[in-house]
């Protein structure tokens, strides 16, 4: 479950995800990659796919993206 939830959540943040070979090496070969796969389509079809919430941070930054906002603007609020 953890090594599937590594990779779910590379596939939803990173901008590089993983190869599930790699991930296998990481587990010291303890899953096959169909064992791998099989648990990620378990886990997202448990999650009803809904694997995320809108977030007010993330309605800001395209706000200010649809309201060409000033750069320093949009920089202060990707500090936060």
């Amino acid at each position: 479950v953890g090594l599937v939830a590594m990779l779910l959540a590379c596939k939803y943040e990173e901008v590089s995800v993983p190869v599930v070979g790699d991930l296998i090496l990481i587990s010291d070969r303890a899953y096959t990659r169909k064992e791998v796969l099989e648990m990620e389509k378990v886990m997202v079809n448990t999650l009803k796919f809904n694997i995320s919430v809108p977030t007010a941070y993330v309605f800001m930054k395209r706000f200010l993206k649809a309201a060409q906002a000033d750069r320093k603007v949009s920089t202060h609020i990707s500090a936060l």
